[in-house]
C-alpha cells in the first residue's frame, strides 16, 4: 500500500511539472508575439514618420 501511494504521489508531481512547463512556454510564446506585435508596430510608426512629413510629430495618444 505504501508504495502505491508513493507512486502516486510522484506521478502526481510529474504531471503537475509537466503542466507548468507548458504553461510556461504557453506564456513565453504570448509573450513573444505581443513583443513582435510591438515591434512592429513601433517599426511601422517610425518608417510613415520618415518617409511622411505631416506625421513627424508623434502621436502620443496612440500610447503602448
Amino acid at each position: 500500500k505504501c508504495d502505491s501511494v508513493s507512486t502516486s504521489v510522484s506521478n502526481r508531481a510529474e504531471q503537475y511539472s509537466r503542466q507548468l512547463s507548458v504553461r510556461r512556454i504557453h506564456t513565453n510564446t504570448q509573450n513573444h508575439s505581443a513583443t513582435q506585435k510591438l515591434a512592429t508596430r513601433l517599426a511601422g510608426q517610425q518608417f510613415e514618420n520618415r518617409d511622411n512629413p505631416c506625421k513627424q510629430k508623434p502621436n502620443v495618444q496612440t500610447g503602448i
